[in-house]
């Protein structure tokens, strides 16, 4: 398995996904709140906000349980359970560590992995900031799901203070928090066989799933 990054970052692929849409007529819609989608043995109608489109086809990005609230599927796809992911990017004023990825086990970190991408990736590519991503992947029960951002931050923080006692906030120049509390499924005994039975199928004509529900067995 090799890994890689873009230049600049993935915005590239999304600028010239969105370009070559817009190019062809497409419109891109975001920020808006889809309210329903009417269904028979197709999907016809989708209702966002105050608007609605006749649509031709519908790839679903989002979790099956969350997609079941707008189309109806059969039980099966209820049969999954999920994992969440808090993340949080920093950008600090000093390097951390010699190593690009580190995971935790054995520590009373809040995060599992630490990821100092500007030890793959020079620094001058990130605008001279040291990058460093931390992860955890809590359950959905969670009481961290509760914590607004700068509480999440100021927990994650202690745990990096924990591995190096001589950070100081003062180092901290900026940092965002990415909340997803169904990042992916949680590999169960027998899930391979049942991803395989649906595929990227709904049950519908013209809806698809397209996330990483159907991924198996990558989870990133």
């Amino acid at each position: 398995e090799q890994l890689g990054y873009m230049k600049t970052g993935f915005h590239l692929l999304i600028d010239a996904l969105k370009e070559s849409i817009v190019s062809k007529g497409g419109k891109i819609v975001t920020g808006v709140e889809i309210k329903k989608i009417v269904c028979d043995d197709r999907a016809r109608q989708l209702y966002y906000d105050d608007e609605s489109i006749e649509v031709n086809s519908i790839i679903s990005t989002i979790s099956m349980d969350m997609f079941g609230k707008y189309v109806s599927l059969d039980k099966k796809y209820d049969d999954f359970q999920y994992q969440g992911a808090l993340t949080i990017l920093v950008g600090l004023d000093r390097k951390l560590s010699n190593y690009y990825w580190s995971n935790f086990v054995d520590i009373d970190v809040p995060f599992g992995a630490m990821v100092e991408h500007t030890n793959f990736k020079t620094v001058e590519e990130y605008s001279g900031d040291h990058i460093v991503y931390l992860a955890s992947y809590p359950d959905n029960e969670s009481e961290i799901w509760k914590k607004k951002n700068d509480e999440v931050f100021d927990l994650y923080f202690s745990g990096l203070v924990k591995i190096f006692p001589d950070l100081k906030m003062d180092s901290v120049l900026w940092y965002k928090i990415s909340r997803l509390p169904r990042a992916g499924l949680v590999y169960t005994p027998g899930v391979m066989s049942k991803l395989k039975e649906i595929g990227n199928e709904t049950g519908i004509k013209n809806v698809f799933i397209g996330s990483m529900f159907n991924t198996w067995p990558e989870r990133s």
